[in-house]
């Protein structure tokens, strides 16, 4: 098996054609999207079935008593029932790819329900190549989601895709990675007064952060408490200028297998200069701008940061990681400095 990133192939253990085992994956890469490929990549060869498991994080307030829900399985809110409109049961369409100037193919997409809610969307993709056939899978699920929503004002997201072969063997899983249960102690608990009040709401978006598995708003999240940290710290360095026995500890991006997989020329470096020279120009900004005049298109009027790309997803994935790490410990830091020179 191939993984992405290279370094952690032993937290990984395929079980069959269709099951990878995951086991004591570091923190860093739990929450993160991740590519797990089966088998050697140079041995895939299409046509490839790629498979869009449905999700909606609605469904914790599902009263599941008409429907048997796995989420594992998928999960919609959209009736459908396979014998219903035969009309559904296999669509066809033309595409070129990667550009209007290549060859006309033709992809086959179906739908797949259990107990009468869509779980599914499949796309048969006449490829030989998986990384194409993925990105036009992708860039077309997200494209009929889209166009639901919009039609049905219900949620609808990706809970993760699989692409396959034509006889049903797994090749490539692309999801985010799960997180693992914890120990609770009672320090968990108590902390709660030791926090000051001006640093609550950094952990209530730090909390907001965690809690959702879209990495942009993850981002946006991640990046406002760090506005609001650094006016934090700010004021309280203006309250200690005078004490010679105060020293700001310096937070900086690690050095771990996860950074030296995505952030390399990073590593050592301060956390304000991975903010300033990397996530506010290269996400933030386009991001939170969604007009002409900000740079958020390209030449082309086409969305720098699309959210049907996959790979743009992974890496913004893999930017959250080093911020939940590195903000958690900025956050942490400057509970004990007003702690211990009482300015809570």
């Amino acid at each position: 098996m191939e993984y992405r990133p290279v370094n952690i192939e032993n937290h990984f253990e395929k079980i069959d054609d269709r099951t990878i085992k995951i086991s004591d994956l570091p923190l860093e890469f739990q929450g993160s999207i991740m590519t797990l490929d089966f088998d050697d990549v140079g041995t895939y060869n299409g046509p490839f079935v790629v498979k869009c498991f449905l999700a909606s994080e609605f469904l914790i307030y599902f009263n599941d008593f008409e429907h048997h829900v796995n989420p594992w399985d998928g999960f919609s809110h959209l009736l459908f029932h396979e014998q219903s409109d035969s009309r559904l049961n296999e669509i066809s369409f033309e595409y070129r790819y990667p550009d209007d100037k290549a060859d006309l193919h033709r992809a086959t997409i179906e739908l797949k329900s259990i107990e009468g809610l869509l779980r599914s969307i499949v796309m048969t993709i006449p490829e030989d190549n998986v990384d194409y056939a993925l990105d036009i899978a992708h860039k077309t699920f997200i494209g009929i989601l889209d166009s639901i929503c919009l039609r049905k004002r219900i949620p609808i997201q990706i809970q993760r895709i699989e692409v396959l072969t034509n006889t049903g063997r797994m090749q490539r899983s692309y999801m985010p990675m799960p997180y693992a249960p914890v120990e609770l102690d009672v320090g968990d608990i108590i902390t709660v007064n030791l926090i000051p009040q001006v640093l609550r709401p950094c952990l209530t978006l730090y909390r907001e952060a965690i809690n959702s598995c879209n990495p942009y708003y993850r981002l946006l999240c991640l990046y406002r408490i760090s506005e609001r940290l650094r006016e934090i710290q700010t004021e309280n360095v203006k309250k200690l200028k005078r004490d010679p026995s105060f020293k700001r500890p310096s937070i900086v991006i690690p050095d771990n297998d996860f950074t030296k997989t995505f952030f390399k020329k990073y590593i050592g470096k301060s956390l304000n200069n991975f903010l300033d020279n990397y996530v506010k120009n290269e996400y933030r900004n386009n991001i939170s701008h969604f007009a002409l005049g900000k740079g958020s298109f390209d030449a082309n009027r086409n969305m720098k940061l699309p959210p049907a790309d996959n790979m743009i997803n992974s890496s913004v994935a893999a930017t959250n990681a080093v911020l939940i790490d590195t903000i958690n410990v900025a956050i942490k830091e400057e509970i004990n400095i007003m702690k211990n020179y009482h300015l809570a």
